[in-house]
Parts: structure tokens; C-alpha cells; sequence
């Protein structure tokens, strides 16, 4: 057993879960914003304008129970609905894009959402972390495992 390398190891392991926790709270502290609105059948309201390195997620209840239809201007989006409340989660692969929510139906929809602005999951802060916490978490437990393993030094 060295005793170096499985103090090496264990303070990689260490700096991977730190890295880890700090990456968690960076992609969940978002800025919120509440809003409510009606719109009239063909009408549409901007939810929000994010670049690159943000993600945009807008939560909403409406009075008929049904999804409005998404608008973006670039990128991609993807919606999730369940019992009357639906979510649209909006990323950009690069440049400015605005989300909006189109009234797509033929009667007036009175909406109440919930919009957070977060850091993307695809941005280069995000990947570098990520690559990070792999690569030292990976050098920590390969360092933990040499140093359990090999047998010590003979000194002379």
C-alpha cells in the first residue's frame, strides 16, 4: 500500500464531489419570473430572449387545460404536459433567440407561468465543469485503487 497515492487519490475524489456540488448549484440557480396574461385566438406572448449559454424553461397553467402552441425564433425547444400544467424548455446552440407562446386556438386563453433563465447545459462553463469533475473523479479512484494495490517502496 502507498500512502501517497491514496492521499493523492482521496483528495481528487474530494475535489470531484466539491466540483460536482458547485456544478449542481450552477445549473439550478436560475433567474425567475412570474407572469399572467390573456390571449386572444392567433395572439402570441414573448416568454423570454436567451442566448447561448442559457436555457429557458417556462412552467404554465391556462383556462382550457391545453398546451399553446411554442414559437422560437432559433433553436429547438421541447414541451412535457401532465394533468393541465405544461412546461417548455427552450436551448440554443448558439447566437439570440426569443421564445413565445401562441394562442392556437379559437377562443381566449388566460395563462399564469412561471420562466426561469439558467445557465445551458450545452454552454462551454457547463462542459468544461463537467469534464472536470469526470477526469478528476477518474484520476482519484485509478490513484485509490494503485495506491491500495501496489506494495510499498523498500527503503534503503
Amino acid at each position: 500500500m502507498r500512502k501517497g497515492l491514496l492521499i493523492i487519490g482521496a483528495v481528487l475524489l474530494v475535489v470531484a464531489v466539491i466540483l460536482f456540488l458547485v456544478y449542481s448549484l450552477m445549473m439550478s440557480s436560475g433567474e425567475y419570473e412570474s407572469f399572467s396574461a390573456t390571449l386572444q385566438p392567433g395572439e402570441r406572448v414573448k416568454v423570454g430572449t436567451i442566448t447561448s449559454s442559457e436555457a429557458l424553461t417556462v412552467f404554465y397553467t391556462d383556462s382550457i387545460n391545453e398546451p399553446l402552441q411554442p414559437y422560437v425564433t432559433a433553436g429547438n425547444y421541447s414541451t412535457i404536459s401532465k394533468a393541465g400544467r405544461f412546461a417548455v424548455m427552450y436551448i440554443l446552440q448558439s447566437g439570440i433567440g426569443t421564445l413565445y407562446l401562441v394562442n392556437n386556438y379559437t377562443e381566449p386563453v388566460s395563462i399564469t407561468a412561471l420562466v426561469e433563465v439558467s445557465l445551458s447545459p450545452y454552454s462551454t462553463e457547463s462542459m468544461l465543469m463537467a469534464s472536470a469533475i469526470f477526469l478528476a473523479g477518474l484520476a482519484g479512484i485509478v490513484l485509490l485503487i494503485l495506491g491500495a494495490v501496489l506494495k510499498p517502496k523498500k527503503r534503503q
